[in-house]
């Protein structure tokens, strides 16, 4: 019903189509993405705005429930609804929260695969290097201090991303 109107801002906000965005298509998408909307500008929409907003989405009500609850119409529900969609919109193509906070989160996913790969790549050559570094001593340092480097970066990546 009216989670058209959310695909149709993520889809503004993604710059592809919904089928692009969207690989679920699922309830559970929408909300969330409802929910970011939210959190970025629900201090610029209407405080019946943002309470029509949050029952629908994140309290999960029917209009019919929000309508009765507030002591207003089904219509005038979905009318606050709508406006408030599309007022988290007009913010976004004005201000790219959403967009910039998705391709954050995208550059960390890389950034941790890549830490990943270079761990895997430490404990690879450290098994080959077994015994050539009785050999070469200071081989065996080296990779000890390219493992603590990998650990350090995974760990700031992850205090990054939880503090988001």
């Amino acid at each position: 019903m009216f989670a058209y109107a959310i695909i149709g801002i993520m889809k503004k906000a993604a710059g592809d189509t919904a089928k692009e965005y969207y690989t679920g298509n699922d309830n559970l998408d929408i909300t969330r993405e409802a929910a970011l909307y939210l959190d970025f500008y629900g201090a610029l929409l209407t405080a019946k705005q943002v309470e029509i907003f949050d029952a629908y989405y994140n309290e999960d009500y029917s209009l019919s429930e929000i309508a009765a609850g507030l002591g207003i119409s089904k219509q005038a529900a979905h009318d606050a609804l709508r406006g408030a969609a599309r007022a988290l919109l007009e913010y976004d193509e004005k201000l790219g929260l959403i967009r910039a906070f998705h391709e954050k989160n995208k550059q960390a996913d890389e950034a941790g695969a890549a830490l990943d790969q270079l761990e895997t790549a430490l404990a690879r050559v450290r098994a080959a290097a077994g015994a050539v570094s009785a050999a070469t001593p200071g081989l065996s340092n080296e990779l000890d201090a390219l493992g603590e480097i990998a650990c350090k970066l995974k760990s700031l990546l992850t205090e990054q991303t939880e503090g988001d």
